[in-house]
């Protein structure tokens, strides 16, 4: 509801009588109703928000460093840090693949050099265009994340699996979506800031209307 609307929506009550107070009133009613049924369902709304972008929430406030993993051919077996701002350097091998997101077109590689590398993919922005260059030596720094059950990467999985022998048969895979820090996910906390607000204007817009009507 625009100012301009409730301005409209609180006339002075000294102005209106008989019928015409009556049908105000009603009018008064039907717009707290609104307001009040809005407040019941905008935290519902971000609750849902909220379990939907948990990944990207809980990736906004990582720190701001990016954890240095070294070199990939130098990666022992074992943990590696799902979730957290990572940087790593070493040979990316092409996979000629790519894809239209929301964010733009991006490309898809892999790493080279130790079984654990293997495990690692590599996201990264690319031109529709862009011809498949092979392998290229470079460091890349952003989102980890695991992707072995992920659904939205299961395709780059699949196909890096099928056409490619140096990739682990078993066991899971990562994906690093380079140039990704911590604060490129504003937009996450931005969304729910903004749900808020337009909770705390309807929480306010119908406790002035419930006082008109009392």
């Amino acid at each position: 509801m625009t100012e301009a609307e409730e301005q409209a929506a609180l006339p002075d009550a000294s102005e209106l009588d008989g019928a015409d107070l009556a049908a105000e009133r009603q009018r008064l009613r039907r717009l707290w109703r609104r307001a009040r049924l809005t407040c019941l369902l905008v935290p519902l709304l971000a609750a849902l928000l909220a379990w939907m972008l948990a990944g990207d929430l809980a990736y906004f406030f990582k720190p701001r460093q990016p954890l240095d993993l070294g070199r990939a051919e130098d990666l022992p077996a074992g943990h590696l840090p799902a979730g957290g701002f990572v940087r790593i350097a070493g040979i990316a091998r092409d996979m000629c693949i790519r894809s239209k997101l929301l964010g733009g077109t991006v490309k898809y590689a892999f790493l080279m050099g130790s079984e654990q590398a293997a495990r690692i993919l590599l996201e990264k922005p690319a031109a529709i265009e862009e011809p498949c260059l092979g392998a290229e030596d470079g460091t890349f720094s952003g989102w980890l994340l695991d992707v072995s059950e992920n659904r939205r990467y299961q395709p780059v999985v699949e196909y890096y699996r099928q056409h490619f022998t140096s990739a682990p048969a078993r066991g899971p895979l990562f994906l690093l979506r380079d140039g990704r820090a911590p604060g490129s996910a504003w937009w996450a906390p931005a969304l729910l800031g903004v749900l808020l607000l337009l909770w705390l204007w309807n929480l306010w817009l119908a406790w002035r209307l419930r006082g008109r009507l009392d």
